[in-house]
């Protein structure tokens, strides 16, 4: 027995009719991910390649327990539930969760040795960009020396944050750039201070967050979810250190990628930030293999335009 439910992709409401087990899968999926039904329908809307959309639903619920149950999976885009146990072993990674009535912020902090398996594609190009000046400078790049490339790209996209770090404490920090996508939480604006942020539970964390990669001058990139005067965001940040001519850490450029960014996390496959689970006995490798894609059934760029009805 099929089950139809009404849901909106796009700003397009449609319908979809499936089993009642793959709506609870769906369910269970989007809960994982700290999605909502909605945000999770339209992922796999930009992403599939399939005949229909109903059949890119079903492959889509069967390559992600595929990937869990064949070990060959990478990390969520939320990583992995605070009450984990392998959070407080795995050096990799932390994850912290808060909440303040309605509001949450759920995140996931992946270190430097797992930037350095990131693939040299998508926001991670602008890292291997950074590395690279680092490298040839022997010093933490400036923020004009990376005005070309990869990271002039994002600046263009309007994907790009930049944190003045010269005021004495992390609350101080000022946002002196703020890209299109984080425009879209309204507790933003322009020459903000952290700690003016009405959205208490995100300042929190982005004051500490801000602060331990002014002081180590490394990059991280982190996994969020959160909600905030009733919205709900789920993104990708990827936070590089700039300096001064003596390797002051000055700015922090932070790359946001959510789901409706353009390209969005699912179409830049980075559903999981492409950071591979070592399988058992398999040793770390200073590239990543390839990890297979778990937003859409198919690697191709989205050029689909049909609207959801008509898919």
């Amino acid at each position: 027995m099929l089950v139809t439910h009404n849901v909106t992709i796009q700003d397009r409401r449609t319908s979809i009719r499936l089993e009642p087990e793959l709506w609870n899968c769906l369910v269970d999926i989007a809960n994982t991910q700290s999605l909502t039904i909605q945000e999770l329908c339209t992922g796999i809307y930009l992403g599939h390649g399939s005949s229909s959309y109903t059949a890119a639903v079903r492959v889509f619920i069967l390559l992600y327990y595929w990937q869990q149950a064949s070990e060959r999976r990478v990390h969520s885009i939320i990583g992995p539930l605070p009450s984990d146990e392998a959070v407080h072993r795995d050096p990799r990674y932390r994850s912290s969760y808060t909440r303040d009535k309605e509001d949450f912020d759920r995140r996931t902090i992946w270190n430097r040795d797992r930037l350095d398996l990131t693939p040299q594609s998508g926001m991670f190009l602008a890292y291997w960009q950074w590395v690279m000046r680092r490298r040839a400078l022997g010093r933490l790049p400036r923020y004009d020396e990376l005005l070309t490339g990869p990271f002039a790209d994002e600046l263009a996209r309007g994907t790009v944050n930049i944190i003045d770090t010269t005021p004495d404490t992390p609350e101080g920090f000022l946002l002196s750039h703020l890209s299109s996508t984080s425009m879209q939480l309204k507790a933003f604006a322009g020459q903000k201070a952290i700690g003016d942020l009405s959205f208490k539970l995100h300042a929190q964390s982005l004051a500490q967050e801000t602060q331990e990669v002014k002081q180590s001058a490394e990059p991280h990139v982190a996994s969020i979810s959160q909600r905030h005067a009733g919205v709900n965001r789920a993104y990708v940040r990827l936070a590089l250190p700039l300096g001064d001519q003596t390797g002051r850490v000055v700015r922090i450029a932070t790359i946001v990628r959510g789901l409706r960014t353009t390209p969005s996390i699912f179409n830049d496959k980075l559903l999981g930030l492409q950071i591979p689970v070592e399988t058992r006995g398999q040793a770390a490798r200073s590239a990543p293999p390839a990890p297979i894609p778990i937003s859409s059934p198919t690697s191709a760029r989205i050029t689909d335009s049909r609207s959801p009805r008509s898919a």
